[in-house]
């Protein structure tokens, strides 16, 4: 856009454009593969990707570009960006749970990566390894209380 507004964290980058707005969000909002399956993206810090969540939802959004999913209109943007920050704040209340019981980190990680994959939400294909290194780095920010 020729006018925008950015919005980053180390995670991602958003750009906005009051005159229309569009958000074009690609992963700041997460990652979205299919109806009712949306997954947190976050590799730096919970806190901030929180907070940039937060940011967001008081833009007026009309239109939502998200990142290898097309885009979203009407009231679904703003429903979306809330269910972001639900799905994150859930993900990592899972990860606190299961730290209290004692799992291992590894164990946690590679739980969550065959959780994901039979759901299809981190489907099998090129991106995998990439796929496995978020979940990886979003389970020890948690763990860091980062």
């Amino acid at each position: 856009f020729p006018s925008h507004d950015k919005i980053a964290t180390e995670d991602s980058v958003a750009y906005y454009s009051p005159s229309t707005c569009a958000l074009v969000a690609g992963e700041a909002v997460g990652s979205y593969n299919g109806r009712d399956k949306l997954a947190a993206c976050f590799e730096w810090s919970l806190r901030d990707y929180l907070l940039s969540l937060e940011k967001l939802q008081k833009l007026e959004v009309k239109f939502l570009s998200l990142a290898h999913a097309g885009t979203l209109s009407g009231d679904i943007v703003g429903k979306f960006i809330q269910e972001s920050q639900r799905t994150a704040e859930s993900f990592a209340a899972v990860v606190r749970e299961r730290i209290q019981a004692g799992e291992l980190l590894d164990e946690i990680k590679s739980s969550i990566i065959v959780e994901w994959t039979s759901l299809n939400v981190c489907p099998d294909g090129p991106f995998v390894e990439d796929q496995e290194r978020l979940i990886a780095n979003m389970v020890q920010i948690v763990a860091d209380g980062k």
